[in-house]
């Protein structure tokens, strides 16, 4: 019984080292600044864009989604008849656009309206841009997620945001407002 209390009286004294060693490194956690090179706030082709390229840049960069769906009036508005020259071999909009035309099966697949030569449906435009966004490791995407407000502290940017009922915060170099 004596080994007992003995073995029982270390595990409690250990454990409570442990809990105030855990408590010290999460309050230092939150003291210290979440500092991200960019970040963009928008849902439309052109936040998604400035996102992408700005993660392929280098740069650790977080793009500010309020909806679950990426590339705006294209996607998640249903107008997914692009305009412009169709030939557009590179970019984004050329990545994109193969990506269409293999999962359609050519070019020819999506020339099926009168308005323009680009046609498909809002889900499998959002699919690929998802696609090109899950493939960039610099780059986070907060989906359904509000921006609240921002201010200059110093030399950086706070961008204060929430989802649902959790509100957060970080600091940035540079801000891009890509809302519509």
């Amino acid at each position: 019984m004596a080994y007992y209390n003995i073995i029982t009286s270390l595990i409690r004294s250990n454990l409570i080292w442990m809990l105030a060693f855990i408590m010290l490194i999460s309050c230092n956690q939150l003291l210290e600044k979440q500092v991200i090179d960019v970040v963009v706030i928008g849902e439309g082709t052109s936040a998604t864009s400035a996102a992408i390229q700005s993660a392929r840049s280098g740069a650790k960069t977080v793009l500010i989604n309020p909806i679950p769906w990426l590339g705006g009036m294209m996607t998640a508005a249903g107008v997914s008849a692009t305009d412009g020259n169709h030939k557009l071999p590179s970019g984004l909009w050329g990545e994109i656009r193969d990506s269409l035309r293999m999962h359609y099966g050519g070019a020819d697949a999506l020339f099926t309206g009168w308005v323009s030569n680009t046609m498909f449906e809002p889900k499998v435009g959002d699919y690929y841009w998802k696609q090109i966004v899950n493939n960039e490791d610099n780059l986070t995407v907060h989906y359904n997620t509000r921006f609240d407000s921002i201010s200059r502290q110093g030399d950086l940017w706070k961008i204060s945001y929430s989802t649902d009922s959790i509100s957060n915060h970080v600091y940035a170099k540079i801000v891009i407002d890509g809302t519509d």
